[in-house]
């Protein structure tokens, strides 16, 4: 095929697949958006562009779910500029999707130049081509491109791919200038420090053209010797900014807490997600928003057994496939699907057991192995009915993603499809469970939605969100009494790194009038997260409601002008006491007393009062009368032990 045809069927692809996604852009925030970008102050000003990379707390408004990435973050107050200043989603998946399609054509060179290694042909443009629109028209791609924080997925693959495409041409090699997309990919997901190993094997079997059986002489170890050598420079920057990472930039609190599984469990319980992803790669109609994988302690179950089987099929495969030099782009492709997986699926126990959007990266590797397995059976057949039948299947294929793509996204179009979704594929899952009471009761189906809050609290009852939630939905069924336990659990629970159950207890207590207290615990969630939009919103709005400690002063001094009883004269005399006004303490005392005489309350004020002025004997003397009306009176009686032992010393 001419240059020409193949940049018009290119174009072709490339207008076919923005008309399959054509119904996502509009798609909203959810679930990591909210905290991320919705409620994250620092994305509303590109002055914050040099804190994104030496803060990690710019990366949203959830202290215990911050990553450093802030190349994700510029590209989040990049958008939100682009957008007027606003959350516009449209803005923002524009900008996914138009990387999506650099990414397409970064994969389509990286597969060509791969696949001239193999079989210098004519027809490998075609089939890099079609190998890319595989991948590109994938249904499972759509998790990720509708998801606008999985950017971090997009974005740092697309890093990858121009890291290896830059390596393959000689000059880039010999200035190191592949590294700097591989930096970039780093500031922007974890994941691409396993460019490392890839690169290192791509040496290995196109550079070096090596196979299995090398490894028994001289000259195979000489050739993966040149091969760690090739990937050592990709080692030191990726090792040097991950040790950065997470020396400097993550909090040591998070790095010394627990595990959140027990390091063997969750490798197990990898197999089964593992074999979903597969099965998904191969027919995805189990997608899902918050897929329901749970880690168990037990090894030799059924499912287990039989995907570890599976796991291992393929892993004899690959080895297999790397004997022959015409297979290694089928070993290239199912190692780089278990490589690029790792981090998410061996020894590094994740509280979110599986996640569909995780697959973005390593799909990559399983279409190449499909894609070059279709290729070597097209090529090797003489009878045109089978390389018909090839290309009508190939054709079918790619029709069933571009449906599936479309269903996909029109399930993310609201959160009330995407999470009946989850929740229907999921039913033992409390997040999914929490966020469908959410839909429900936005639209004030309280009725309808308690079932599934319930749930989320049977499920995850030390999760903050599923007590937080239930709460605010009692509190509109007119239960306050157990809204407020609930939201003192997700207190209790979460409230050493979590902002929300700040927010909204101090949002309920606000329609309650509970003015001072809403304070209290918006102060609390702002010093937790300083940058967090709703609470700062909610502060200020507050701020003009709630008196100063002057102004309360104030009032109750014209207060006891008009009404001169006894209780609010010892109100105005723990505000005074409050203000360091210890002698206008007492002398309101005094007059509470004259109203009063049997007041324990006033005396023990007095007595508190001439503790702070260091007048031990006077103070002694107003706890003993506090103490002879109300001998039960513990605090007198602390302020009277404290008075005496002062009289002691002194």
């Amino acid at each position: 095929m001419s240059h020409s045809k193949l940049i018009l069927f290119g174009v072709f692809l490339a207008v076919l697949l923005t008309a399959v996604y054509w119904n996502h852009f509009d798609n909203g925030f959810y679930f990591d958006d909210i905290h991320t970008i919705v409620n994250n102050e620092y994305i509303r000003s590109l002055d914050n562009v040099p804190e994104f990379f030496t803060n990690i707390e710019t990366f949203g408004t959830m202290p215990n779910n911050r990553g450093y990435r802030p190349m994700v973050t510029l590209l989040n107050a990049i958008d939100y500029r682009l957008g007027g200043k606003k959350l516009n989603p449209v803005v923002f998946h524009i900008s996914i999707f138009s990387a999506y399609l650099i990414q397409g054509i970064l994969l389509f060179l990286f597969l060509l130049n791969l696949m001239r290694k193999v079989v210098p042909a004519n027809r490998l443009e075609i089939a890099a081509l079609l190998t890319t629109a595989f991948y590109m028209f994938h249904t499972a791609q759509a998790e990720t491109v509708n998801y606008i924080i999985s950017r971090s997925d997009q974005f740092s693959t697309l890093c990858f791919l121009a890291t290896l495409v830059l390596y393959q041409y000689r000059a880039s090699r010999q200035f190191l200038l592949y590294l700097i997309p591989l930096i970039v990919g780093l500031f922007t997901k974890e994941v691409t420090f396993m460019l490392v190993p890839i690169l290192g094997l791509y040496h290995l079997l196109f550079e070096e053209q090596a196979s299995i059986d090398e490894f028994l002489s001289q000259t195979g170890w000489k050739k993966f010797g040149r091969s760690v050598v090739a990937a050592l420079p990709a080692f030191v920057v990726g090792f040097g900014l991950t040790a950065f990472n997470l020396i400097y930039m993550t909090d040591p609190a998070r790095l010394a807490g627990g595990l959140a599984y027990p390091r063997l469990d969750y490798f197990t319980s990898q197999f089964p997600v593992v074999v979903h992803y597969l099965a998904n790669f191969v027919l995805p109609i189990d997608l899902s928003a918050d897929p329901d994988h749970k880690v168990t302690a037990e090894i030799f179950t059924s499912a287990k057994i039989f995907s570890l089987l599976v796991i291992i099929a393929l892993h004899v495969l690959a080895i297999y496939c790397a004997t022959k030099k015409k297979l290694t782009p089928i070993a290239f492709g199912i190692m780089w699907f278990f490589i690029t997986l790792a981090p998410t699926s061996t020894f590094n126990p994740l509280y979110q057991v599986s996640n569909d959007h995780r697959t973005f990266l390593p799909y990559i590797g399983l279409c190449l192995a499909v894609g070059w397995s279709a290729y070597l059976l097209f090529v090797r057949s003489d009878k045109p009915v089978i390389k018909k039948s090839i290309l009508l299947a190939f054709s079918l294929v790619m029709a069933g993603h571009a449906y599936g793509t479309f269903q996909r996204n029109e399930i993310w179009g609201t959160d009330d499809s995407l999470w009946f979704d989850a929740v229907s594929k999921g039913p033992n899952n409390g997040r999914a469970q929490m966020n469908y009471g959410l839909v429900l009761m936005r639209d004030a189906k309280y009725t309808e939605a308690e079932p599934y809050f319930r749930k989320a609290v049977e499920l995850l009852p030390y999760w903050p969100y599923s007590n937080v939630n239930l709460a605010i939905l009692r509190e509109a069924q007119g239960d306050w009494n157990e809204a407020s336990n609930y939201f003192e659990l997700a207190l209790r629970y979460g409230g050493a790194d979590n902002p929300e159950p700040y927010y909204y207890y101090a949002r309920s207590l606000m329609k309650r009038g509970e003015l001072d207290r809403a304070m209290e615990l918006l102060t609390k969630g702002h010093e937790l997260s300083p940058k967090h939009v709703k609470i700062n919103q909610l502060r200020e709005s507050l701020k003009t409601q709630v008196l100063s400690p002057e102004e309360k002063l104030a009032a109750q001094l014209e207060l006891v002008k008009k009404n001169p009883t006894a209780d609010n004269y010892i109100n105005l005399s723990l505000m005074q006491y409050n203000q360091k006004d210890f002698d206008g303490c007492i002398a309101s005392c005094y007059k509470a007393l004259e109203l009063n005489p049997q007041s324990a309350i006033a005396f023990n004020n007095i007595c508190s009062a001439h503790n702070a002025l260091k007048q031990w004997q006077q103070a002694s003397e107003a706890c003993k009368k506090a103490l002879e009306i109300d001998p039960d009176f513990e605090r007198a009686r602390n302020n009277l032990n404290w008075s005496l032992s002062q009289l002691k010393n002194n």
